[in-house]
């Protein structure tokens, strides 16, 4: 793993797919970067896209905790 992206997320709904479309759009291999994602406690449906992503994507993981 060369390169590890972390993303605070609370209640970002309206930002996480661009921002997690524009990682994965990125010249990299899936190999080469991992994209953890701390949800601390969204409660406006962004840990459900997290998830989505995550399930799609392996280089994405999502981590929870409360806010």
């Amino acid at each position: 793993m060369d390169l590890s992206i972390v993303i605070a997320m609370y209640n970002v709904k309206d930002y996480l797919s661009n921002c997690l479309d524009s990682l994965i759009n990125q010249d990299l291999n899936e190999n080469e970067y991992e994209v953890l994602i701390i949800n601390d406690g969204s409660t406006d449906g962004s840990a459900e896209i997290a998830r989505k992503y995550a399930r799609e994507y392996p280089q994405i993981k999502v981590f929870d905790q409360e806010n």
